[in-house]
């Protein structure tokens, strides 16, 4: 249980340390437009947004380098996120391994993790760009043509958090089965067509859950960071609590997974007999 909760708490500190880290070039190019102001960084969220603007405008030369450093952090800091992610999987284990046996795990199959990652990213973004693709095929200047424009592009939902659950599947079952691509693919494809209405349901309230998470925080945030400079603390409060929720609910999505890997594994070897 205490192994748990350390893999929980560090996925949660991973995150927070690297979604700062990502923030950073970004913060310091517009930041620096107000440093000067008294009231510092909160004018940047009074109502009318003028100073936010104002600050994007004295901002432009460094916007764009900023960016890129965000973006080149950002595929480290995703890259980096497989380790503590691995870690949490590994500590499903049924011998209940430590934190520091899991993460070494989840080090040892760090190269097959990575190369994973790339693939469904991949495909990830060749489903994305197909479903928008058909959407404007067919968007056409009528009215059922622009419902269509909509609609087709929002279908890639269903599909994209298929892939999503693939994904983590394989995740599961090559660190928890110790297994390879093959092998680790075909039990994380068997893991949700065995039970697709049980896995939808499992996978689909938990990203409910998370989206009305991610609103309810922005919509405190912006409430919030009316109150000037004494609430930044309040807001800084509103979205660790956000990610912390995010990250339980991961954690509780992977260890559906990791119950349900037994089960899987188990019709395959009655399968083989």
């Amino acid at each position: 249980m205490m192994a748990r909760l350390g893999a929980v708490g560090l996925c949660y500190g991973y995150r927070a340390l690297g979604s700062a880290l990502m923030a950073m070039p970004l913060a310091y190019a517009i930041g620096g437009s107000v440093a000067g102001h008294p009231r510092g960084d909160a004018v940047l969220w009074d109502r009318g947004g003028i100073w936010l603007l104002e600050a994007l405008r004295l901002s432009q030369a460094s916007l764009g380098p900023a960016l890129v450093q965000g973006g080149a952090l950002g595929v480290v800091v995703a890259l980096g996120w497989l380790l503590p992610l691995g870690g949490l999987m590994a500590v499903h284990g049924a011998e209940r391994p430590s934190l520091a046996t899991s993460l070494g795990r989840a080090a040892a199959k760090l190269p097959m993790l990575s190369v994973l990652f790339g693939v469904f990213l991949l495909i990830q973004a060749l489903a994305l760009a197909f479903f928008i693709g058909i959407g404007r095929l067919v968007a056409a200047p009528t009215a059922t043509g622009d419902v269509l424009g909509l609609v087709l592009p929002v279908l890639c939902l269903p599909v994209w958090l298929a892939i999503v659950a693939l994904h983590d599947a394989t995740r599961v079952a090559a660190i928890l089965g110790d297994r390879g691509y093959a092998s680790a693919l075909d039990v994380g494809w068997l893991l949700l067509a065995a039970r697709p209405g049980r896995t939808a349901l499992a996978l689909l309230w938990r990203a409910l859950v998370g989206v009305a998470v991610l609103f309810g925080a922005g919509w405190l945030t912006l409430s919030t960071l009316q109150g000037g400079r004494d609430a930044l603390a309040l807001v800084v409060v509103i979205d660790q609590l956000a990610l912390l929720a995010i990250v339980l609910l991961r954690a509780s999505w992977i260890g559906w997974l990791a119950a349900e890997l037994p089960v899987t594994t188990a019709g395959i070897a009655e399968g083989a007999r």
